[in-house]
């Protein structure tokens, strides 16, 4: 049965522990592809690939795989956080100097998207220790972020990032009021970890900009394991990322929600295969078919 809405995340099969092996990743991805259990991929920006954008964007295109999403690096999200926090410390110039970066870091991987022909990127507006401590900051960079993204032929998706002060839903709320043509992407696990997913499922302004999907699964609740810190939650529990139905996340509901939304976009599996060098691909396959099952992606 051929799949057109289901991806795979090169980021659920490269890292650090096998030596960020992008193309066994596209490789595995495309024999996923040749059994149709999936329509593409979704690929993974990491820091790792800044210096490699020839190479990464000829085995992409070589792959033959579409790649109509691509998650711009996390750490984009991260640093205008803390940009935001030596701004708000009047440390002016270091801030400065920060977002000087930022903005080329997040050029450059606009230029990955363009070449490799994504039509989206996933941005983590938010993140890192600072998350959404000053949030407002990073929202006022947002028009300048389109505006360079739309240069380059994309749309962003902004993620329901885990907060520290705030909640996703009620920074994706503040981001439409001042962005209204903002487009979203909903994460099970982040939903899940802050309790948010039935709750933005049926949120008038929210569900009309649903543009994509990412799944994973999670052990416990942000509620369940939070403390304070230095006035930080401990977000510990989002780790370790599980496949579907491992963990506590209501993927049922979710999926029943979004056919009764009339969603038919496309869903990413993010949870990984890694096992030191080597990838677990019948797990990996295991999933594809459960999420073929409960999204009847056909």
């Amino acid at each position: 049965m051929k799949n057109n809405r289901l991806l795979c995340s090169t980021g659920a099969m490269v890292g650090r522990e096998n030596g960020y092996n992008y193309k066994r990743a596209l490789s595995v991805i495309a024999k996923l592809k040749e059994k149709e259990l999936l329509y593409g991929g979704e690929l993974m920006m990491l820091k790792f690939y800044y210096d490699k954008r020839e190479s990464i964007v000829s085995e992409v295109l070589r792959s033959d795989v579409p790649f109509p999403l691509i998650h711009c690096e996390k750490g984009i999200g991260t640093d205008l956080s803390h940009a935001a926090y030596l701004d708000s410390a009047g440390e002016y110039k270091s801030a400065e100097a920060l977002l000087f970066d930022t903005i080329e870091h997040f050029r450059l991987n606009c230029r990955f998207g363009e070449d490799i022909g994504a039509r989206y990127m996933v941005l983590h507006l938010w993140g890192g220790l600072d998350s959404d401590s000053y949030v407002q900051y990073n929202i006022s960079k947002l028009g300048l972020l389109t505006d360079i993204a739309s240069g380059h032929g994309i749309d962003l998706l902004l993620e329901n990032v885990p907060c520290t002060t705030r909640d996703p839903l009620s920074n994706w709320l503040s981001i439409i009021e001042r962005y209204p043509k903002s487009e979203l992407i909903f994460d099970t696990r982040f939903a899940t970890v802050h309790e948010q997913a039935e709750a933005t499922l049926s949120c008038v302004g929210i569900i009309d900009r649903l543009r994509h999907i990412h799944v994973s699964d999670c052990a416990y609740t942000l509620f369940e394991n939070a403390y304070m810190q230095n006035g930080m939650r401990d977000f510990s529990c989002l780790r370790p990322i599980l496949h579907p139905y491992e963990g506590i996340v209501k993927l049922d509901d979710i999926a029943a929600s979004l056919a009764k939304l009339g969603y038919t976009g496309t869903v990413t599996l993010e949870s990984p295969v890694m096992e030191g060098e080597e990838l677990n691909t019948a797990r990996l396959e295991s999933s594809f078919r459960k999420l073929s099952d409960i999204f009847h992606a056909d």
